[in-house]
């Protein structure tokens, strides 16, 4: 929930678990050996979120804030999709570039305003990526399909932009809900179990798994099983169609979905009991 322009650093502890790359050299599990074009690319969207005059302490050193949002999403995309194809590790890479330049308070408060600078975000990463990736060499053809996995357009119909919308909600719950929850301190239980459940809905069974593994805060972890219970019959069904068959290059992979409310009621418990356990952060 970044673009409220505060400059004050976060303080957040260092990430643990599996080395999954060296920051400097982009190696964050790739799928397939990075071009020199890629690499050129990520470096870009680098250099561009360290304008951020926001910045957050990690590991005992302040950093910019988006440059720390994109290697977190670049790291959680690994995770969930090790064999991610380049355009999509490009799209979580920049997923934010530069959003530092439009700030929420531009914009009026309440749902229209929020919508409207959402909208005005996503076509400033896709402007900034599309001039980023052309200068680079990447046909139209390639940054075409980046821009619609950056505006989120064909979730829940194309893979690619359902990957990177589990990631981006998976980010969220890891690392900023309790940003969020703390600006929003005034908002009741259910208005936040609300907003929560939403995000479970953009969400398929693969990002939800990967939502009930993190080892959240016990305020947090509540909040989110009450959203889950709350959404239990909506996610059910949304599973039912869910596109969970995910393509990248050669390879295709099917993954279990939940058949109805029961069997997703169980996921819940089976969270709460600690089964779903990933590393800790």
């Amino acid at each position: 929930m970044s673009g409220s322009g505060h400059l004050s650093p976060i303080i957040v502890p260092a990430p643990t678990g599996p080395a999954l790359a060296c920051r400097g050299g982009f190696r964050y599990g790739l799928g397939f050996e990075p071009t020199q074009r890629y690499t050129a690319v990520i470096a870009d969207i680098d250099r561009a979120n360290a304008d951020d005059p926001r910045t957050i302490i990690v590991d005992g050193k302040t950093r910019p804030y988006d440059v720390v949002y994109s290697e977190r999403m670049t790291e959680r995309l690994a995770a969930m999709y090790p064999d991610a194809a380049e355009l999509l590790l490009i799209a979580a890479r920049g997923q934010h570039i530069r959003r530092f330049d439009i700030r929420r308070a531009q914009f009026t408060e309440g749902r229209n305003g929020y919508n409207e600078w959402r909208r005005t975000c996503r076509e400033h990463h896709a402007k900034l990526l599309r001039d980023i990736m052309s200068r680079h060499g990447y046909n139209s053809e390639a940054i075409g399909h980046l821009t619609k996995l950056v505006r989120k357009e064909q979730l829940k119909k194309d893979n690619e932009s359902q990957a990177l919308e589990n990631v981006v909600d998976v980010v969220f719950l890891e690392h900023y809900f309790d940003e969020f929850y703390s600006k929003y301190s005034h908002y009741s239980d259910a208005k936040i179990i609300d907003i929560i459940g939403k995000t479970l809905r953009k969400m398929s069974p693969k990002g939800h798994q990967a939502a009930l593994a993190l080892n959240l805060p016990e305020r947090t972890r509540k909040l989110v099983l009450s959203a889950v219970e709350r959404e239990a019959a909506t996610l059910a069904r949304l599973a039912e169609v869910a596109i969970e068959s995910w393509t990248s290059g050669r390879q295709r992979k099917h993954l279990p979905i939940t058949r109805n409310v029961t069997s997703f009621r169980h996921r819940v418990r089976s969270a709460t009991s600690g089964n779903f356990r990933l590393r800790s952060h």
